[in-house]
């Protein structure tokens, strides 16, 4: 069957699904995201489509993924940018792992511009708060060590002395009075996580976006890359990956291995040796490779076969529907879905929804048979 226009697909669904009573409402709004549901339903039960096959094969390039050391990060307008120690050959949209660990001092001391106060004792927290102490005055506290010094209120001593622990308790001493003990919890450190590479301005930095005040930390960490973000691409399915290597390109194609048996065999990827990876797995618009990128495969591009979405009908204008020959499925679908919404008030409708359903799956396996027919004779040819 030759494909409708949008707006006849939906008059088409309407006049299929007329009834004498009108306790339910069937909208125009209504038929069209059935329909367009049905589209999505058919692209995801149909792994080939000659209609939206595609290829990608210069916007993705693999990346050696060595550990390497984060000298500071600076979040400014909701983008962090890390400086690295060395030349990260990170690429944009790599699922970059970020770990910070402790601070690093800088050469000069530096004032804070404080309120002048009779300060005794200072103390510093695992989890990067610094406290400071006033003789016959209060505690003071800075946030991970950004920004001024807040009192926390406490009742007003003759205090002399401050420390942390290793497990991140504060005591303070009082003179000539008792000494005070307050627990601290450990945070994780605001930069840490897994995050996608937004740009790379050097060879030395890269950028993600992170929402949160602007604020910095020298502190020294690692980062790791051993995934691709693929989100500009959002493929509906992945018919193969090969690495464009020259004469070897054909046989470097990777394997897909499912998620849960690749996170058995590989995970952590850390722990594998480097080298040409040979098995990848999908987890959502992410691209994971089965061990680090050996420096000899550093910024080989990717060849990548997909099948892309089908573009949803708009309103009831002139679009058309990408999928060739799919109106009879797509309007067995959407009238399944109507007499599903009639059934709420009208359960007579129920049957009618089921046996729907039935032609429509019907149609769906001989469609799905034809889009394999014509693929065959597409590589035959």
């Amino acid at each position: 069957m030759a494909n409708s226009k949008g707006d006849a697909l939906i008059d088409t669904v309407r006049a299929r699904s007329a009834r004498t009573s009108d306790t339910v409402l069937i909208t125009e709004a209504f038929v069209l995201d059935a329909l367009n549901e049905g589209q999505i339903h058919i692209v995801r039960k149909t792994p080939r489509l000659v209609d939206l096959d595609s290829t990608a094969r210069t916007t993705y390039q693999l990346s050696s993924a060595k550990t390497v050391a984060i000298g500071g990060c600076v979040r400014s307008s909701n983008i962090v940018t890390v400086t690295t120690s060395d030349e990260h050959h990170y690429l944009a949209d790599q699922e970059i792992s970020v770990a910070i660990g402790g601070a690093v001092r800088s050469s000069d001391f530096v004032a804070l511009s404080q309120t002048s106060r009779n300060w005794r004792g200072m103390a510093a927290a695992a989890n990067g708060n610094i406290y400071a102490c006033v003789s016959s005055g209060d505690i003071y506290m800075q946030t991970a060590g950004v920004g001024d010094f807040v009192a926390l209120s406490q009742t007003s001593r003759d205090w002399r002395g401050m420390t942390a622990a290793p497990n991140g308790n504060i005591y303070a001493c009082v003179y000539g009075g008792d000494i005070y003990m307050t627990g601290v919890v450990s945070e994780t450190n605001a930069f840490s996580g897994v995050h996608t590479i937004a740009s790379i301005p050097s060879t030395t930095t890269f950028t993600f976006a992170q929402t949160g005040a602007d604020e910095s930390n020298l502190a020294e960490g690692t980062s790791n890359a051993y995934s691709i973000n693929i989100s500009t691409l959002d493929p509906a399915h992945i018919g193969g990956i090969w690495i464009l290597n020259g004469a070897d390109t054909r046989k470097a194609g990777l394997r897909y291995r499912p998620l849960p048996e690749f996170r058995k065999k590989y995970i952590p990827i850390a722990n594998q040796s480097e080298g040409e990876p040979t098995e990848y797995t999908r987890q959502g618009n992410t691209i994971h490779f089965n061990c680090p990128v050996a420096s000899d495969y550093n910024e080989l591009y990717l060849h990548i076969d997909y099948t892309a979405w089908a573009t949803a009908l708009a309103n009831t204008d002139s679009s058309t529907s990408e999928l060739s020959n799919s109106d009879k499925g797509l309007i067995l679908f959407a009238l399944a879905e109507v007499y599903d919404e009639i059934a709420l008030a009208q359960p007579q409708f129920e049957n009618k929804a089921l046996k729907t359903r039935a032609l429509f799956e019907n149609w769906l396996a001989e469609y799905q048979e034809y889009q394999e027919m014509c693929l065959e004779e597409l590589y035959d040819e």
